[in-house]
């Protein structure tokens, strides 16, 4: 009897466990990576943004939600020649010569920004 006790708090506890690791954190708009792949990422970089995927037509980055989350795509972007314009919501506008691009970006568990930077703004 009590063996069956101990397996049935056990068995409770994993599935408490999965389920909590599961729903602590919010979906990813992203379906080409998990969530835990982006924590273990942010958790081994040092950079104040990092590239998590390609999905869509654009790359995706991730930086730390803060003061100057902002200033770090914008200064990426501006490393390769491309001005900003102005924002639009969530929607920040670059120009590079005569091409424009939007980079959208997304509160992801009120401690890091998604930001979606179509995949032509490295050319």
């Amino acid at each position: 009897m009590r063996k069956r006790l101990w397996i049935a708090v056990l068995t409770f506890l994993v599935l408490m466990f999965v389920a909590f690791e599961q729903l602590y954190y919010p979906a990813m708009p992203i379906d080409s990576i998990s969530k835990k792949e982006v924590l273990d990422i942010m958790e081994h970089s040092t950079a104040n943004i990092v590239k998590i995927t390609e999905e869509e037509k654009a790359d995706w980055f991730i930086t730390e939600t803060g003061a100057g989350s902002e200033g770090v795509f914008k200064e990426m972007l501006g490393n390769k020649g491309w001005n900003f314009q102005k924002q639009d919501g969530s929607g920040y506008f670059f120009v590079k010569d005569a091409e424009t691009i939007i980079v959208t970006t997304q509160n992801w568990t009120g401690e890091y920004l998604l930001v979606k930077v179509p995949d032509k703004w490295a050319e």
